[in-house]
């Protein structure tokens, strides 16, 4: 959702359990894209509930117009597990009726998927580690290879076929699961100590959104030194250097950003004056307001896919740093504007 927000804009019905077309008030789809598999149970809870919510999504099909039907699937159908069983079967039988009434089927075997809203414990080791390491779990690590894509990519990927674009091949990080676990925890030893890890690659940027999303926006006293000549304010400390720093003045009623990213690492900083920043996760109900002032030195983190402002409520002018990561390139901004 967050992605089709930010470059798509295509208006999206979501069906939810039962997944039935017939009766859900919907217009007529040019594309639909089937997510939906129980992976957790014993094995014939995992049979039947699969089979069944595919029956259930295709016994209306045939009252629509025929178009494009994506099928979520996973590397690991056809395997001896329930799970990559029932995955094949729903592929049969999606394509057989998608072939009898001519919608234009895409079977996509997906890889091992991560990303900000992956559940611990559920559907992600990583997110599983994660969600670990913030709450000092103990953990076994049992490495494999594997093969990671981000849910992003996964997302484009999707609604790509969804707008006509033809099957390509999937990129993907390949790794192993030792390999990652190093990273989130280098990750968190270098964070929970105010300093941002060197990140040199998109998918280790993404792998530290994962990190820091779990937490939510983080508010942070920074250390502050006056002498006559001033103030002094220790921003940040990196590992690496791939961030881009600037600053602002907002004058009195106005507010600036409106916007959120998919991929970028920012951090406000309020050095004068006194104001209000915000935050909405995007698709949620989570929102977050912190009133910030430069005679108490913070900073605030935001997460990606969420909505923030800065807005200067005091009665003089607002002066704030903002830092970003990684460099800005007019090409790629990352800025996708939203109105709060």
């Amino acid at each position: 959702m967050c992605t089709n927000r930010a470059i798509y804009k295509h208006e999206i019905a979501e069906l939810l359990y039962p997944f039935r077309l017939e009766g859900a008030d919907l217009s007529q789809p040019s594309a639909i894209i089937h997510l939906a598999s129980k992976i957790r149970g014993s094995d014939i809870d995992i049979l039947n509930s699969n089979r069944d919510l595919t029956k259930q999504l295709l016994n209306g099909l045939e009252r629509l117009k025929p178009g494009i039907f994506v099928h979520a699937n996973s590397i690991r159908s056809g395997d001896n597990s329930a799970f990559g069983q029932s995955k094949a079967e729903m592929a049969q039988q999606i394509s057989q009726k998608c072939e009898e009434l001519g919608w234009n089927f895409f079977d996509i075997k997906l890889p091992n998927i991560f990303g900000e809203r992956a559940r611990p414990f559920h559907n992600s080791f990583i997110a599983s580690v994660i969600a670990s390491l913030h709450e000092n779990v103990t953990y076994q690590v049992l490495d494999n290879p594997l093969d990671l894509m981000s849910a992003h990519d996964v997302a484009k990927y999707l609604l790509d076929l969804c707008g006509g674009q033809s099957e390509r091949i999937l990129e993907f990080e390949r790794t192993t699961i030792s390999e990652v676990v190093k990273k989130l925890e280098a990750y968190h030893e270098v964070y929970k100590n105010n300093v941002i890890p060197e990140l040199k690659s998109l998918f280790e940027l993404r792998l530290f959104n994962a990190y820091r999303f779990y937490s939510g926006p983080r508010l942070i006293k920074l250390s502050s030194h006056r002498d006559p000549r001033g103030s002094l304010i220790e921003l940040a400390n990196f590992e690496g250097n791939s961030s881009t720093i600037f600053t602002s003045e907002t004058n009195q009623g106005f507010s600036r950003g409106h916007h959120f990213h998919i991929d970028k690492f920012e951090r406000f900083i309020v050095a004068a004056g006194s104001g209000v920043i915000e935050v909405q996760e995007l698709y949620s109900n989570k929102s977050f307001r912190f009133e910030v002032t430069g005679d108490e030195p913070c900073a605030v983190d935001i997460p990606t896919l969420s909505a923030h402002k800065l807005s200067n409520f005091g009665s003089e002018k607002l002066f704030c740093i903002f830092m970003s990561m990684p460099k800005f390139d007019a090409e790629m901004p990352d800025t996708y504007r939203f109105d709060f």
